[in-house]
Order: structure tokens, then sequence, then C-alpha cells
């Protein structure tokens, strides 16, 4: 190695034509990394793989920094992760001596160039490219090797299984080597909804592809007197129907029968994927309507019996007209028709103090019937809608924000 390096420094005292040598016709791939489509690219998940490659590269990791780089080159376009991607490839080859690293490194560094003719790092692309070529005639490293393409394939989800253009399925995390071109994956895993995805391969890439699997939601069947109203975490679902399951999500779960006159039902469950569960509900008269059907029945009673009395003062007035209608009165007749008047008042009287007792407590009854609601208020509310508004929002926040880029 010595004399390597000597050779080296002389040629590079010496002087080297301008034009960057280029590796040979096919030693390596024309096309750069997988990049989206500028509708597609996103910002804030290029930034985030940056950090991680920035992060890994200063760390000495070169696989995961190369992970990373492409990703960023993927999420954003930028021509700027290809020569840090050529720096991570040149690294491993100086620890590792491996020719496929010293290839790819030519790789980058020249489609770094040809994005960027004029970038700020041009002039050491140029001389690293230099370097390499030199190296390969000084030692005379042979033919090119292959490059790899590859998928990295990740997903947080429990017992996640990955099955590439319908083979085998395989735990994850699993990094296959891959032809490029388009293949077919499908992500799986027992509870979970299966997610099919569809990828372009291009040669000399590794594509990271994570998976976040949806639960197959659990079925509740919830048995309660037809008008009442089901709730699940706060959220009014459905009234409850015992030959209708309800869809709900897995997990613990709040869940509330609510109807009018009737104490509040809430129960605390914990269901798991893809599970059946039923509840029956016996829902109890709250003492406000006891008080209110109460006041109501005593307020009719007492409208009837306004009623009577006074049809027994009419009767007693018309008695006592029928003695008035009789002309000369002795005295035992006309205290007749005098004690028919007085008790005909009597009746109107206790007539009219009934009535309006009966109609004060027939209306308060009506009154503590209408507003004898359940607290559904008390309930919990589930968070998730306004959570996932927010994160949508500082996401378009995020991406609307201009990055400045650190290098490597």
């Amino acid at each position: 190695m010595a004399g390597v390096a000597l050779a080296l420094a002389v040629l590079l005292a010496i002087g080297v034509p301008q034009p960057v040598p280029r590796i040979e016709a096919g030693a390596q791939p024309s096309a750069a990394p997988d990049v989206l489509p500028r509708g597609e690219r996103d910002d804030a998940a290029a930034r985030a793989a940056w950090d991680a490659g920035v992060k890994a590269f200063s760390e000495g990791r070169m696989k995961d920094a190369i992970v990373e780089f492409e990703a960023t080159y993927r999420d954003s376009g930028r021509p700027g992760p290809l020569f840090s991607l050529g720096q991570a490839h040149r690294h491993r080859w100086e620890d590792e001596r491996d020719p496929r690293q010293r290839q790819l490194a030519i790789v980058r560094y020249q489609q770094y160039l040809e994005l960027d003719p004029d970038g700020r790092r041009r002039v050491e692309a140029q001389r690293f490219i230099r370097e390499l070529n030199y190296i390969d005639e000084l030692e005379d490293l042979g033919d090119a090797p292959q490059i790899f393409t590859r998928l990295s394939l990740t997903s947080r989800t429990p017992g996640a299984r990955v099955s590439i253009d319908g083979g085998s399925l395989t735990p994850l995390p699993f990094t296959p080597d891959l032809p490029p071109g388009r293949h077919d994956v499908t992500f799986t895993a027992d509870g979970f909804h299966a997610q099919h995805r569809a990828v372009d391969l291009r040669e000399g890439s590794t594509l990271p592809l994570e998976a976040e699997l949806e639960p197959v939601a659990a079925r509740l069947t919830v048995r309660a007197p037809a008008a009442a109203q089901l709730y699940i975490d706060g959220d009014r679902v459905a009234r409850p129907a015992s030959s209708r399951p309800v869809a709900v999500q897995p997990g613990r779960r709040q869940v509330g029968v609510a109807l009018r006159g009737h104490a509040l039902y809430v129960r605390e469950l914990d269901l798991g994927r893809d599970e059946a569960h039923r509840i029956d509900v016996a829902l109890e008269r709250t003492g406000q309507r006891k008080v209110s059907l109460a006041a109501i029945a005593i307020g009719a009673s007492a409208i009837t019996a306004s009623a009577v009395l006074m049809g027994l003062a009419f009767a007693a007035q018309r008695d006592a007209r029928a003695i008035e209608a009789e002309g000369s009165l002795d005295d035992e007749r006309y205290a007749q028709a005098v004690g028919l008047q007085d008790r005909r008042d009597s009746l109107r009287n206790a007539a009219i103090a009934t009535v309006v007792s009966g109609a004060v407590l027939t209306a308060a009854g009506i009154i503590l019937y209408l507003v004898d609601r359940p607290p559904v208020g008390s309930m919990l509310h589930a968070p998730s809608r306004n959570a996932s508004r927010r994160a949508r929002t500082l996401a378009a926040i995020r991406r609307a924000s201009p990055i400045a880029w650190r290098r490597p």
C-alpha cells in the first residue's frame, strides 16, 4: 500500500487532465437512486432521513447512512444527498476494501455532477473520482463488481410478515436482494388488515419500505331498549340493535348507553382485534322520572276531582233556582234555597283550588319529565380525530417551510 500511495502522490503532483475520468461502460448503473415525482415529495420526511443519515455518518455507521441518504434523495430530489452517498460508499471502501463500495462511490459522485454541474462540492467530487479511478489503475482491481438492488422492509406492527411477488411469508425486518423492476409487496399480521404495495426498483438502489397495518375492528353487540343511544368513548354511534354488531377499534373503550328518564349505563371494555363481544344492558329509572310521573298522576287526579266538584256546584245552583221559582216561600223553603247557594259557592271554590293545584302539579311533572336526560357529557371523549387533525396541520406547516440542508 505504501507503493500505491507513493505512486498516487506522484501522479497528483505532476497534474492530471481536466476531464473527469469515467468508469467503463456497463460497469455501473446509468440511473440515480429512486426519486419520487415532484408532487409526491415530502420535505419533512427527507429532513428526518437526512438528520438520521448525518448522525449515522458521524458515528461511522456507513451502512445506515447509505440507507438514510438514499431516502433523503428519494423524498427531496436534491442532488446534495448523491454526494453524501458517494462519501459514505468511499468510507466503506476504505474500511472494508470492498470493490463494490469503490464502484458505487464513483457512480454517486458522477450522478451528483450530472444533476448539479455547478454544485458547491463539484471540485471535491471530481477529485474523489480521479483518485478512485487512479487507484483502480494502480491496484488492478479487475472487473467491476455486481451492484446489488435491495428492499429494506420494516414494520412496527407486532408479528408482521411480508411476501414478495406472491412468495412465502418472511418475518420482518427483512432486506432481500431483488432484480431491478416492479415488485408486489404484501404485508400481513394476525388481527390486522393486509397491506399491498407496488414498488419500482432501480438498479443499485436500496429502497426502504415501512408498513403500518390497520387492526381489524372488534364487533360489539349491545342489547338495550330500542330507544336508547349507544356511545363509544363519548361519541354517539347508533341505537343499540341486538342483530347488528357495531365495529369498534380494538383497545380499551368506554361504552355508554343513554335513555331519557333512566340512569346512564357506563362500562369499560378491553376489546381485542377481530373480537366479538356482547353486553346486555338493563336501564333503571331515575328518581326524577319517578317523581315526575307521580306529579303528573296526582295533578291529573286533582283536575278530575275539580271537574266533579264543579258538577256538584252546578247541581246545587240548579236546585236553588228551582226553589226560587216556586214564588212565595215559607221560612223552611227559603232556608233550603240559601243552603243550596252556600253549598254551590263552597263547591265552586273547592273546584277552583283543586284545578289550580292539579295544573301546577301536572306542569311540574311534565317539566321534570322533559329535563330528565342522562349526563352523557360526563363520559370520555376520544381525542383521535382532533389529534390527527393537528398532526396533519403540523405536517403541512413543515412541508411549506424552507429547509437549510447541512452537509456531512
